[in-house]
This record gives C-alpha cells, sequence and structure tokens, in this order.
C-alpha cells in the first residue's frame, strides 16, 4: 500500500515538474558565471545563474527587474518595466 501510494505521488510531481536539457556549451557559461560571481563574492540563485548562462551563450538579452544581473560582464540587461 506504501509503494502504490509513493508511486501515485510521483506520478502527480512529474506531471507538474519539467525538466529542461541543457546544452555543454550553456553548461560551460553557467560555470564562468559561478565562478565569476564567487571571485567577486557575490551569490545568485541557480535559476538566475543559468539564465545568465543561457543570455551569455545566445548573446541574448535578458529582460529583468533585477539589477543582481549587472554584476556579470557580458550579460546584456533590460528593465522594460523602468519608467
Amino acid at each position: 500500500m506504501a509503494k502504490d501510494v509513493a508511486s501515485q505521488s510521483s506520478v502527480r510531481s512529474m506531471k507538474v515538474v519539467r525538466i529542461w536539457p541543457v546544452e555543454l556549451a550553456v553548461a560551460d557559461r553557467h560555470a564562468e558565471v559561478y565562478h565569476a560571481l564567487k571571485k567577486a563574492g557575490r551569490a545568485l540563485s541557480q535559476v538566475d545563474m543559468m539564465l545568465a548562462a543561457m543570455a551569455r551563450q545566445l548573446q541574448a538579452t535578458l529582460l529583468t527587474t533585477d539589477q543582481d544581473f549587472q554584476a556579470l560582464p557580458g550579460i546584456q540587461s533590460e528593465n522594460w518595466l523602468a519608467g
């Protein structure tokens, strides 16, 4: 019975969890971002570091209200909500 409950819980969880593949190049950029922040004594969440890594790899502009990304050279960011 307990095994069935655990199995059902896992199935429910997989309906709301999305697993996105990450290219090796983006993982490399993530490592660069992590080490740059560590060297500067700064920290970002794992999600923000991954967004920065994707933006750096794709040479994309990151649309955000978060000014923490300004600490990362090579990351273009814009705040379209600022007046």
